[in-house]
């Protein structure tokens, strides 16, 4: 019996050890994406490659010192300028990018191409292909329309993770129209909902099958975040609901990978402005709440619709989200600092817009510690067990006691 009570204590000793064990990420980390040489301090990044290897978005450059230009950035290569449509009559211009596929290799964006006259009043956004060896390529627009008739263009704000589709919007002959763009077989229109006049491509999956996005119905006349396949075509996702009667409002703004989960944001019964949501085929389309805040949007998602980031408003201003089925809505600040012991002195986070399909690395926009605008990359890491203060002592006395009972041949005989 005494030797039953001393391995008892035995192993009361090392469980007491693998209590104290705490969690650690090894392999997080954070860091700003500084910005292009020249002009001001400026950058935002739009978009995360599905591998996390690659990021792109938009920067002041001494080449862009007016408004901003297109930059993919590598874990290897840092940030490179990807340059502009230029016309010889174009004194002004700028670019953006929006979405880039695996490893970098493919980055689609939206440039600007005017005539002289402040931006907005005269000129054309062209929607753009870029690669590393054919650099940025126009994609021109539906009905093969000019660009600049009637003030027209296209804009790309997404890609497929082998790069082969891009999807955005284009002039037609019959509106502003989503578009997906197939590498062999040009610009194809993807319609509109329920009779109207305007949609939006803002998402793709992964094999470039599914795009989300919206689209303004004819009846009722309203926005609508909308799903579109090449068997059921464009169909819409609904609402959450409406604040105070007014008009209900929604958009996609991503899609997973694998196609079955929609991200976006929707008019809600709950709050002032827009709730994130998430939809599936099974469960439709379901709200993710406000954190603290009034208002809150998704912004990416990744490959199977587990991890979900965005943006939530409160009265501390645009804060970045992460949602998670486990823990639901979380400021991501405060989940790097704590729970990965990431260290965002000075920092603020605005917007997270984009997750790798792993749900492991994360990009958006945010404040540095100068108070610049700043686009920034995160990366979550795998938790590994480290014992806590005290663990180890307790560990040793207890390994120490099994052994010293093995010595004596008293573990085999119980």
């Amino acid at each position: 019996m005494r030797t039953k009570s001393i391995l008892m204590l035995a192993l009361v000793i090392t469980v007491g050890w693998a209590c104290q064990c705490a969690f650690a990420y090894f392999g997080a980390s954070f860091q700003g994406l500084g910005d292009l040489p020249g002009a001001d301090f400026y950058s935002q990044a739009w978009g995360v490659s599905p591998d996390g290897l690659a990021a792109v978005g938009d920067s002041h450059s001494d080449r862009s010192t007016f408004v901003k230009e297109a930059f993919r950035w590598t874990t290897d290569g840092g940030m490179e300028g990807l340059g502009f449509l230029l016309d010889s009559f174009c004194p002004i211009y700028n670019s953006s990018a929006w979405g880039v596929s695996g490893g970098g290799s493919v980055v689609a964006g939206t440039t600007f191409r005017g005539y002289g006259a402040p931006i907005g009043l005269t000129g054309y956004y062209e929607a753009f292909r870029w690669t590393p060896s054919g650099g940025m390529q126009g994609l021109g627009c539906l009905d093969g329309i000019l660009p600049g008739l009637y003030m027209g263009g296209s804009e790309a704000y997404a890609v497929s993770a082998d790069g082969s589709t891009i999807v955005g919007d284009s002039s037609s002959l019959s509106g502003m129209q989503a578009f997906r763009w197939r590498e062999g077989a040009g610009m194809e229109g993807l319609g509109y909902l329920n009779g109207g006049a305007l949609s939006e491509a803002w998402g793709v999956s992964g094999d470039g099958a599914v795009v989300v996005g919206r689209g303004k119905s004819a009846s009722p006349v309203t926005l609508e975040a909308f799903i579109w396949t090449p068997s059921g075509g464009m169909q819409g996702l609904g609402f959450l609901g409406s604040f105070r009667g007014r008009q209900p409002l929604s958009e996609a703004r991503a899609v997973s990978g694998d196609g079955s989960v929609v991200v976006g944001g929707s008019s809600s019964p709950l709050g002032i402005y827009a709730e994130a949501f998430r939809w599936t085929e099974s469960e439709g389309m379901q709200g993710l709440g406000f954190g603290y805040g009034y208002a809150s949007e998704a912004r990416g998602v990744s490959e199977e619709g587990s991890v979900v980031v965005g943006s939530i408003w409160s009265d501390f201003g645009e804060e970045a989200f992460i949602w998670d089925v486990s823990h639901g809505m979380r400021r991501l600040q405060d989940v790097l600092t704590s729970e990965y012991n990431i260290d965002l002195t000075g920092w603020t986070l605005n917007c997270a817009t984009g997750v790798s399909s792993d749900g492991m690395t994360i990009v958006g926009y945010g404040r540095n510690p100068d108070w610049n605008a700043e686009g920034w990359i995160a990366r979550l890491g795998e938790p590994t067990v480290i014992p806590a203060p005290g663990a180890i002592i307790l560990g040793c006395i207890g390994t120490g006691l099994v052994g010293w009972l093995r010595r004596r041949g008293l573990v085999d005989s119980l």
